[in-house]
């Protein structure tokens, strides 16, 4: 579901991509996603998870290299950039976590918020 041209790597069962300008809320934001379609991934086989854990362990260190260093918040989404014809032929929802690089010293504060937003919509 990404540009082709925004991907940065690919592996046996998973990508990582640049996410499109109108998607980011924060710079240098990436997302990993299985290259099988899958709404959750609740639903991915233990391989297809090792690959998607590596990238995150991967860019946790990249991100911990820049100066300053950063800090990675993980979100899971489904992404459901599809046309009405193609939700007709059955696409649909496409599992991916989302990589949101943070400053170190506003880690525990964008911690505190993302739980803070995660207790409101659950209530």
């Amino acid at each position: 579901f990404g540009r082709k041209d925004a991907i940065i790597s690919t592996s046996q069962h998973a990508y990582l991509c640049v996410d499109g300008m109108n998607q980011c809320i924060l710079p240098g934001q990436v997302l990993i996603a299985p290259l099988e379609h899958l709404p959750a991934t609740t639903e991915l086989d233990d391989a297809v998870w090792t690959e998607i854990r590596n990238y995150q362990k991967c860019l946790v260190r990249f991100f911990e290299a820049e100066d300053p260093p950063r800090a990675v918040i993980f979100a899971e989404t489904a992404v459901h950039r599809v046309s009405r014809d193609q939700a007709l032929l059955g696409a649909g929802p496409h599992a991916a976590i989302i990589a949101y690089p943070v400053e170190m010293g506003l880690l525990a504060e964008a911690r505190a918020f993302w739980k803070k937003a995660l207790d409101e919509v659950e209530s």
